[in-house]
């Protein structure tokens, strides 16, 4: 797991999380999130000023909006991705 973030608001079904410098912003769409030891749900947009831009996060449909609002000002993940494996190529 990799810390890429706070969470800064919860609206609805996302949420809003503040990118840290270190964050390579491409790689992240797509991207499972992490708050604690649970998957809360995947990155759909960044956006904001390029040197610290913003993250929304689509809250996946099993936490409901309570729980939602009581991430506030926690830390955010990512999950590690496992790559495929990389051998020769046949011809």
């Amino acid at each position: 797991m990799r810390k890429i973030g706070n969470v800064l608001h919860a609206l609805g079904s996302i949420l809003i999380v503040r990118l840290e410098k270190s964050v390579a912003v491409p790689k992240l769409l797509g991207s499972p999130v992490i708050v604690g030891k649970d998957t809360v749900g995947t990155v759909s947009d960044v956006f904001g000023p390029v040197k610290k831009p913003y993250v929304s996060v689509r809250i996946s449909k099993r936490l409901s909006g309570m729980e939602a609002s009581g991430l506030r000002g926690k830390a955010v993940y990512l999950e590690n991705k496992k790559e495929g494996k990389k051998g020769k190529k046949r011809r």
